[in-house]
């Protein structure tokens, strides 16, 4: 802040200053820096850069055990048995067995707070399951394209005889042919009538609300599990559709990377012939070389600058770099897996609108019929002591 004496920081002029840098790195196309993260000590840092930090062993143990956890409850008793101690409260933290103090899982990143780490789990038994049906389903077509089985109804051919025996049949009078006699034709074998299949999932219980008396679907709402049950139905349903939806906006984000990686490449290529020009001008020796370079800059200063932005954003990408080819060939692969979770984004999302319709219907019913809790008797006293 200014106050005509001397100038004073703190954080409102810390913020006001970076606002400015960075709208005028914008104005001539320059990188701007966005902060990402917490902030660590040097100390965390270099443990974290060896692989020996608390956190760095919390975040690998958290990985390694939410991908074979079953539910959060069992992702708790693993990390018990690893030797963690678990302090669950508004933030679940947890503690290494020779750590002074417990670290919130929080604090490592988006990803390890509690409600990301249950949507992880949730969202690994939902990908096991769709790869055990993928591979069953690969098993049964292959078993059905199986050449031994396809070969037990061809015709089998007529086997080589020997010399003697087609003498002995050449030897033989002709005979007279047979006529062929008429056969009856076989009925059809009578088809039983197929029975539906049972309901389940979704439609299973638009079905049950489907009854008029209240207390009929309370009684199947029973039969099926309960009302908490639908609710853990419907919350999966939830977290699908939400996952799909996270997957198609990192798939935007990731086409987006790419495209901006695109531009930079184009211009770095488009410029690159100026600018080692103006450089073998900058270190030329010659007399009024600097006066030469200085005016080739004036000339050209807008694709110098160019080709310096694009050195910059590119500076930590491994040589040799992405072709425009292969750049697109990624671009068009993220735009058509967005294309096809978008249609499983909008199944998952009307299956999710109909859990919301039962819901409230059976919310109604549940509230209308299960057993209230006992009122609670209060003790008087007789009389007042004196």
């Amino acid at each position: 802040m200014v106050s005509h004496k001397r100038y004073r920081s703190n954080i409102g002029s810390y913020h006001e200053i970076r606002n400015v840098s960075d709208r005028l790195c914008k104005e001539h196309n320059l990188s701007v820096i966005v902060p990402q993260g917490v902030g660590k000590s040097y100390a965390e840092w270099e443990a974290d850069k060896q692989g020996a930090s608390w956190k760095t062993k919390l975040k690998d143990a958290i990985d390694d055990t939410v991908a074979t956890s079953a539910s959060f409850e069992d992702f708790i008793k693993q990390m018990e048995q690893q030797g963690y101690t678990i302090k669950r409260g508004k933030h679940i933290a947890f503690q290494a067995p020779d750590q002074e103090r417990f670290t919130r899982s929080k604090r490592l990143g988006d990803e390890y707070t509690e409600a990301n780490i249950k949507i992880r789990i949730i969202e690994t038994k939902h990908l096991q399951a769709q790869n055990a049906k993928f591979q069953q389903r690969t098993q049964d077509l292959s078993q059905a394209q199986n050449p031994q089985q396809s070969q037990q109804h061809l015709p089998t051919m007529p086997q080589p005889q020997s010399k003697n025996l087609q003498h002995q049949q050449s030897a033989q009078a002709p005979q007279q042919e047979q006529k062929p006699q008429p056969q009856k034709p076989t009925p059809p074998p009578k088809q039983s009538p197929k029975t539906p299949p049972p309901l389940e999932g979704i439609a299973l219980w638009e079905s049950i609300i489907r009854k008029t008396d209240t207390a009929e679907i309370y009684n199947l709402m029973q039969q099926n599990g309960g009302y908490q049950h639908f609710v853990d139905l419907m919350t999966e349903s939830r977290i699908s559709h939400e996952t799909i939806d996270n997957a198609i906006k990192a798939n935007e984000k990731r086409i987006a990377a790419w495209g901006y990686l695109r531009k930079d490449i184009v211009d770095l290529n488009s410029t690159r012939k100026v600018y080692n020009e103006y450089q073998t001008l900058k270190k030329s020796t010659k007399f009024f070389a600097k006066r030469t370079a200085d005016k080739f800059y004036e000339k050209h200063e807008e694709e110098i600058r160019t080709h310096e932005n694009a050195l910059r954003e590119l500076k930590d990408y491994k040589r040799p770099l992405y072709t425009i080819k292969e750049i697109d060939e990624e671009i068009t692969k993220g735009k058509a897996a967005n294309v096809e979770n978008g249609k499983l984004y909008r199944t998952a999302k009307a299956e999710h609108t109909r859990f919301t319709t039962v819901h409230r219907k059976l919310y109604a019913v549940n509230n209308e019929h299960k057993p209230k809790a006992p009122k609670r008797q209060v003790q008087r006293s007789q009389g007042l002591e004196k």
